[in-house]
């Protein structure tokens, strides 16, 4: 699914940033790709609810290749592997590394919305963005 991906947009921030801003944002960038990584292992969506199981052949077909039948989206661990963050103008944009994966997300992405920003996340950005 093209177009999966989630932006910032640091405009109301500063319209100069540093480079020593550029890289304290990055960091909280990844801070919050490591976040979505987590939340998503433990099954739950950016909104923090439980993900939908998966369906009953599936589960049969994922337990049979020896995986787990805990919803967390992960077979191989490629998808939440491939999350990255690109700087744009006045921003950072959130997407995945290859189209592969991105696709592998979309996909995902209609039954278990994992690729967002919560809103302890966003309370946390506020706070540290209101220190620049």
């Amino acid at each position: 699914m093209p177009g999966l991906t989630k932006k910032i947009d640091f405009r109301k921030v500063s319209a100069d940033l540093t480079n020593s801003r550029t890289k304290l944002l990055r960091g909280e960038a990844l801070n919050i790709v490591a976040g979505i990584h987590r939340r998503t292992l433990q099954g739950k969506d950016y909104k923090l609810k439980a993900f939908k199981p998966y369906d009953k052949d599936y589960k049969k077909y994922r337990s049979k290749h020896g995986r787990s039948s805990s919803v967390n989206l992960t077979y191989t661990g490629r998808m939440l592997k491939a999350m990255t963050t690109k700087r744009i103008k006045n921003g950072l944009r959130f997407t995945f590394m290859s189209s592969r994966e991105l696709k592998k997300a979309g996909y995902n992405s209609v039954t278990r919305d994992f690729f967002g920003v919560s809103t302890p996340q966003i309370k946390y950005l506020q706070k540290v963005l209101g220190k620049l």
